[in-house]
Order: C-alpha cells, then structure tokens, then sequence
C-alpha cells in the first residue's frame, strides 16, 4: 500500500509539471491581492495532488473494509476535501475552473491507472 500510494503520488507530480509545461497557460489575475505562484495555471496542481492524495487513499482504505456504511463515508469524505480544494483555488482567483476541471480529470486517469494496474499485479501474483 505504501509503494502504491508513492508511485500515485510521484506520478501526479510528474504528470502535473508535464502538462504545465505544455500548455503554459498564465494565471487568472487574483482576487485579493493573493500572491501568484510563479508556475503555471494549466493544470491545478493542488486540485490534481489533492484529488490523487485522497483517492488513492480511500481507495487503499475501501478495499481493506467491509462495512458499506464505511466505505461510503470514506469516499463522501475524500470528495468533499477534494472538492473543497478545487472551490478554493477558484475563489483566490489563483486558476480558471477548467485548470481545477483539467486537474481533476488527469488525477482521475492517473489513479484508476494505478489502481487498476494494482488490482491486475495481484490477480497475476495470487494466481
């Protein structure tokens, strides 16, 4: 769980800095005179961190439990934080919707990759 949960995150990382330096989209001029970080816009880096952080976590979490009431409430909690991060970054003015969208969207890909990919490694181990 521990390799799974730090490929998902350097591969974000990675596939993060990819994306904003091929699309080197500027950032949005910002609502209270909130500092610009220096990179990129496109994507939301902290959307697409966060949104793989808490789902590979929960999922790592939801396969080991049985209780439906708990797994649910594991990913209700995960979207909520994940979604509360995007909104922030929307309403500091420091990104587009789209760059939280396209955040979301590539972290989405990348955990069901991995996720999968993990799934897949184990069937081939256990069988």
């Amino acid at each position: 769980a521990a390799v799974l949960f730090v490929i998902t995150m350097a591969g974000a990382a990675f596939l993060n800095m990819v994306l904003k330096r091929s699309f080197q989209r500027t950032r949005p001029i910002p609502y209270f005179d909130t500092p610009l970080p220096s990179s990129y816009s496109f994507p939301s880096g902290h959307a697409m961190l966060t949104f793989c952080f808490y789902g590979v976590l929960a999922a790592l979490l939801t396969a080991r439990l049985r209780s439906r009431t708990a797994r649910f409430a594991i990913w209700m909690g995960a979207t909520f934080l994940v979604v509360l991060v995007g909104i922030s970054r929307i309403y500091l003015g420091v990104h587009y919707p789209s760059d939280v969208l396209a955040g979301y969207t590539g972290a989405l890909v990348w955990v069901i990759t991995v996720v999968f990919g993990d799934r897949a490694l184990q069937r081939k181990s256990s069988g």
